[in-house]
Order: C-alpha cells, then structure tokens, then sequence
C-alpha cells in the first residue's frame, strides 16, 4: 500500500480459477493472473491491513489498460482491475479456520468500507 497525503493507493496480484473438464475427461484447472488497482483510501487500508495470499476476495471495478515505454524502449500494455473512490468496492472473505463459528464467510468490508451510491 502506498500513502500519498491523506490518500492511499492499493496494489496486488489476484488469481481466478476456471475448472472443467476436457475432451479426454480430464479435469483441468485454468489459472488467470489479475493486476489489482485500489483507488478508494479506505479500501485501500483494508487491502493492505487484510489481503495476504491466499485469501478470497470480492471486487466491484472496471479494467483499465494502460501503455508505457520500458527501459529498451519497446512499447508495453498492461491491464488492470481498478477498484475506483465511487461505485467500487473490495471485500476480503475470509477463509474458514478451525475453531472459527458459523458455516459461512465473515466479510471485513461493513458499513466503514464498503460504499453504497443510491443514485
């Protein structure tokens, strides 16, 4: 996490699963690579505080690809989720852990970090 002023900036990897099962009848597992942009302080404090590897993750985002020029030069692109101040939204879902009560996932983001526009 990243502080700039009273603003903070979110980064991290997240990786969805696809399972199905192939022509031959194996069962196949597709793994795909997300860049992940929080823009919204507080979430953004939440992400830094709660997400570690592994954990379950819900995003409301948009994607945005941006372009750059590296160090040779050469023109590169990348494509991002970017959890935005308005109309974004991150909650951590945490995983059941022994000892832990209730069949279902707690949500860290409630009514402090999770935003609501009713228009």
């Amino acid at each position: 996490m990243k502080t700039f002023g009273d603003s903070s900036i979110a980064n991290f990897s997240l990786a969805t699963n696809e399972y199905f099962t192939n022509r031959e009848g194996e069962k196949v597992v597709k793994t795909e690579w997300h860049r992940v942009v929080v823009t919204n302080s507080k979430l953004a404090e939440v992400a830094g505080q709660y997400v570690r590897r592994g954990e379950r993750v819900y995003l409301e985002g948009r994607l945005q690809t941006r372009k750059w020029e590296d160090n040779n030069g050469q023109v590169r692109y990348i494509t991002e989720v970017v959890v935005p101040p308005v109309k974004g939204d991150l909650k951590v879902l945490f995983n059941k852990r022994e000892g832990s009560e209730g069949g279902e996932d707690s949500s860290v983001a409630d009514d402090k970090t999770s935003f609501d526009i009713p228009f």
